[in-house]
This record gives C-alpha cells, structure tokens and sequence, in this order.
C-alpha cells in the first residue's frame, strides 16, 4: 500500500470527490475536511438530489498538498 505522501501527490482522477472519498484519500478526517470547507478553504459543491458534500479535487490538492517547508523537516 502506498504512504499516505505518495497517495497525495498521486492526483484522483476525477474532478470532484465526496466528503468522505477525499477524506480516505488523503488519509485525513472528515470532520477535519468540513471544518475547511466551513472555514472557506475548500467550496462545497451539491448535486441536485444528492446530500453528499463533493469537494473539488484542484482545491483538495492546493490545500493539502505537502509544503516545502514541511518536506524539509522530515
């Protein structure tokens, strides 16, 4: 199984993911990942007659992608 770092720099292929598929993802909480979107970090995004919160991959990936400053303290 990949580390939790090469699973977020692999990109999902898709252009939205759920609340709950990002947050298996990228190996982080769903509380944590709707506390950003609340936050305005990350849009939500609905589909009509779906109460699924869809998280826009783009902005996945800028927010949680590591930083290099946090790759140089490992």
């Amino acid at each position: 199984m990949p580390s939790t770092m090469e699973r977020v720099r692999a990109r999902p292929d898709a252009e939205f993911l759920t609340l709950r598929s990002a947050a298996a993802w990228y190996d982080i909480g769903r509380s944590t990942l709707r506390e950003m979107a609340d936050r305005g970090s990350l849009t939500k995004n609905w589909r009509r007659g779906d109460r699924r919160l869809w998280l826009k991959v783009d902005e996945l990936e800028r927010e949680l992608r590591p930083h290099p400053s946090e790759e140089s303290d490992a």
